[in-house]
């Protein structure tokens, strides 16, 4: 029996101590100027419909390896922008404390989104995505996923794909996938610079 696979889950992901270094002064001015918080979703961030900070010219070279992934992405999944599509990006800086977490989500007006972590106390909390095949309980009850081979800090059950964070790892995926950050417990700010890549047309 021949088989094809179709609708596969990828995370791409990069390791870059030196560029979170880079991008974690930027991210506290703006995580300490009241003009910019919004605190959405009952946490410490920078969110705004449109750009968001992706337009300060200081991020604008982490705009460009933002945009680099998104053709990379596309490139290698074999994609192709249709309509004289165009890439934009928007951006903000989130800062959760003990206690603050993001219920699940995706993002329906973006093509990808992702993340880099600048700070990482321990009790950090994880990225938590969850795996289509987690709706039917079935799989739960009675197969087995065998695990995959670990290239960055992962768990997955039948139901999730746990990422553990690290400082200076950079992780991008497709916004349709549901995630969500459980409770953090980390005494310290967690902070990290969170983005979605969209289509504008010319």
């Amino acid at each position: 029996m021949k088989q094809q696979t179709f609708y596969s889950f990828a995370i791409n992901y990069f390791k870059d101590q030196q560029l979170a270094e880079q991008l974690l002064p930027i991210a506290r001015k703006f995580l300490s100027d009241p003009t910019k918080l919004t605190n959405e979703w009952d946490y410490k961030n920078t969110y705004t419909r449109g750009e968001g900070i992706a337009n300060e010219p200081e991020l604008q070279f982490f705009v460009d390896i933002i945009l680099n992934a998104s053709r990379d992405y596309i490139e290698n999944k074999s994609l192709k922008l249709i309509n004289s599509a165009d890439l934009w990006v928007s951006m903000f800086c989130s800062e959760m404390h003990q206690g603050d977490c993001h219920d699940a989500h995706s993002h329906p007006g973006a093509l990808f989104s992702g993340l880099i972590y600048l700070q990482v106390p321990e009790g950090s909390s994880t990225l938590e995505f969850s795996a289509p095949r987690g709706n039917n309980p079935s799989w739960k009850h009675f197969l087995q996923i065998p695990a995959v081979e670990k290239t960055f800090d992962v768990d997955q059950t039948p139901h999730t794909i746990t990422v553990n964070p690290e400082s200076g790892l950079f992780l991008f995926w497709e916004s349709w996938a549901l995630h969500r950050v459980p409770t953090n417990n980390s005494t310290g700010p967690r902070i990290t610079m969170v983005f979605n890549v969209g289509v504008e047309r010319a």
